[in-house]
């Protein structure tokens, strides 16, 4: 839901709203496993596609890199296989990848987030 919002923002020429949307999203990226893989590969590929149209390179690459870790587990999931190749052929290497946020922290790293605390907030 969350990337279609991101890509209507983006038709729609709001970029700050599509961010918000990829923000969203990336919070309930670690639930999205192989354990449901074409729901997992075909919104880490929806989501890559978005970063990408905003020039965020680096955040395209680890969703394409997570929807790869999927693959491999579960190989045969028809046209996401040639969606994801040709998504890694669009984020060739000639690419910037000296600009990384905060879209680009691994599913690991997500899961991790609300157990850290702030200074001076109490749990």
């Amino acid at each position: 839901m969350h990337a279609v919002a991101a890509q209507l923002a983006l038709h729609e020429a709001d970029p700050p709203r599509a961010r918000a949307e990829l923000t969203q999203a990336q919070r309930l990226r670690p639930a999205l496993t192989y354990a449901v893989p074409h729901l997992a590969v075909q919104a880490r590929i929806e989501l890559a596609r978005c970063h990408l149209a905003l020039a965020d390179f680096t955040a395209a690459r680890t969703l394409l890199r997570e929807a790869d870790e999927i693959l491999t587990r579960r190989p045969r999931l028809g046209v996401f296989v040639q969606q994801a190749k040709d998504l890694r052929a669009e984020l060739s290497p000639a690419r910037d990848t000296s600009a990384p946020g905060a879209s680009t922290l691994t599913a690991a790293e997500l899961r991790l987030l609300p157990m850290l605390r702030l200074p001076g907030r109490a749990s």
